[in-house]
């Protein structure tokens, strides 16, 4: 890999690039180590800023690990918009009856749910990089590698919305891909970073990990909260050079004769900003959301990231988890989509299926959406591939599991982070619960 000393290098190099990052003026010390002494003692739970205590996540080797990383030991081993513009008029029919002067929440009739957007073809290509690196100067420089996608031939006349996706414990950036690539293809940039506890990165740094599929609970002792925290803050403190790594990648793949100005620069709106997590990923994204954690019977500060405007928890902790109560999702004022399954538990942690849901049932009203999916076990939001990593049997409906989860969190990142009619319309409709193939509860709030 080749590492670039400044941001105005360029970049590409095998779809690999390293950047160094602005310093980041948010971050507090004092704070930090307020918070520490608060929670440095719980076993179980999530801290942005705190100093780094172990922290555990209910996850095991969770979405990430298939692919080049080698198997476990154990045999139950874990692990649209137009092309034209980004503010072009909506089509769709939600769009339309809105346009017609009928309210969002009009359910849109018909036979049988329909998909959203009416699963026409993703409006653009989706280009990958596979790896970039990130120094953190707020962690000795400390770097963290990043995977990166994005809708390559966008136009320009708009900068992109961003999501950032955060993996569960033992994963990488490589996980759920076909979702991913779903959003990238209706014109996000998004952005994986693969955490310190990942499977894939201890082996190459050179760990054994062979013996891991028979303690799990050593995976999950490396999960790292704060660390998880400062990765994704470390993407937002950065976007400039991940800009030049897109553009400059973007460039290498055009046919622009030398010498030529290439593509124009792919701009990130700073003000349309999405998180999303799977299982720890859901603890990492819960955390920068704002919920509020407790020890000792009182309640440290929530750590908010007030530059993330909406927040996507797919398989997430509930009231089984040490550290929350009631309370600790009342002063989460943001959009948030609480995405579950009546299959969904872990190997090695408490969780139940109806504990995912509190997430939802326990967040301050307001732009709060639950998709309660029967049958969808912890893998199966990310497809067949992960379900067999995990070693969980395939359900039946996995198709009709994956297709729920690209529909709603599509929707709701257009109603939340691109302010459309269509995406809005279609999560105040009924279309997701009357599709053929499975069932699904819808709740909002």
């Amino acid at each position: 890999m080749r590492r670039l000393p400044t941001p105005q290098t360029d970049v590409v190099s095998n779809g690999m690039a390293t950047f160094p990052a602005r310093p980041c003026s948010r971050y507090s010390p004092a704070g930090a180590m307020a918070a520490l002494l608060l929670v440095g003692v719980l076993s179980s739970g999530a801290f942005c800023r705190a100093a780094p205590p172990l922290l555990a996540a209910d996850d095991p080797l969770a979405a990430g690990i298939a692919g080049k990383s080698a198997p476990l030991a154990a045999p139950s081993a874990v692990q649209d918009e137009s092309p034209a513009t980004d503010s072009v008029q909506d089509k769709s029919p939600a769009a339309a009856l809105v346009q017609d002067g009928v309210p969002a929440s009009a359910p849109v009739r018909s036979a049988a749910g329909r998909r959203y957007l009416d699963d026409r073809p993703a409006p653009y290509s989706v280009g990958l990089i596979e790896q970039i690196e990130l120094p953190d100067p707020r962690r000795d420089n400390a770097r963290t590698r990043y995977l990166i996608r994005y809708p390559s031939n966008a136009p320009e006349n708009e900068p992109r919305p961003l999501v950032i996706f955060s993996h569960g414990a033992g994963g990488s950036g490589n996980s759920f891909a076909e979702l991913s690539e779903h959003w990238a293809g209706h014109g996000f940039v998004v952005i994986h970073p693969t955490h310190g506890d990942s499977i894939r990165l201890r082996r190459e740094r050179g760990e054994r990990v062979e013996d891991l599929g028979r303690d799990l609970a050593s995976v999950i002792r490396r999960v790292r909260i704060t660390d998880r925290c400062a990765d994704v803050r470390l993407i937002l403190d950065s976007l400039e050079q991940i800009e030049s790594a897109i553009s400059d990648h973007r460039a290498a793949g055009s046919s622009a004769p030398e010498g030529g100005d290439g593509p124009p620069r792919m701009r990130i709106d700073p003000q349309r900003i999405a998180m999303a997590g799977h299982s720890a990923g859901a603890m990492t994204t819960q955390s920068l959301a704002g919920v509020r954690f407790y020890a000792f019977g009182r309640a440290a500060a929530p750590f908010a990231e007030p530059r993330i405007g909406a927040f996507i928890v797919i398989s997430g902790q509930g009231l089984s988890s040490r550290g929350f109560r009631r309370d600790s999702w009342s002063q989460i004022q943001k959009p948030m989509l609480v995405i579950a399954g009546s299959e969904d538990r872990s190997a090695v942690s408490d969780e139940t299926p109806e504990g995912r849901r509190h997430p939802f049932e326990y967040a301050a009203p307001g732009d709060k959406y639950l998709l309660y999916i029967d049958g969808a076990t912890h893998g199966s939001y990310a497809g067949k591939t992960v379900v067999r990593v995990l070693g969980e049997k395939p359900p039946k409906n996995i198709d009709y599991i994956t297709s729920i989860v690209a529909d709603g969190t599509l929707a709701f990142l257009d109603c939340h982070v691109r302010r459309r009619d269509s995406g809005c319309g279609y999560l105040d409709s009924d279309e997701l619960e009357r599709r053929t193939g499975g069932k699904v509860e819808v709740k909002r709030k």
